[in-house]
């Protein structure tokens, strides 16, 4: 089963302590990556990358940033970027 569209599901709980499972969905075949960018708009994590089947996916992110280190809590952005489009969600981290 596909969703109609470019899905990105926004995180319940949210705020999350330390990882979290991101659900999204692609209408159609191709290219899609998820990053995590700070209120600043840095991106702080490549959660994932590469060529995806259509139908819906999840992600693990242990809240470690592209450094290796445990992101600090604040405000983060999670974003899906595909060959569809692009969605953006907000997500809190805590400590």
């Amino acid at each position: 089963r596909c969703p109609p569209s470019l899905t990105l599901v926004q995180r319940r709980p949210n705020p999350i302590p330390a990882r979290t499972e991101i659900r999204c969905g692609l209408a159609e075949d191709g290219w899609a990556a998820l990053s995590v960018f700070d209120a600043a708009g840095r991106q702080v994590a490549r959660v994932a990358g590469g060529a995806y089947t259509a139908g819906y996916h999840a992600v693990n992110w242990n809240g470690i940033g592209n450094d290796g280190v445990r992101v600090p809590a604040g405000i983060y952005f999670y974003r899906l970027d595909s060959s569809e489009g692009t969605i953006t969600r907000k997500l809190m981290v805590l400590r």
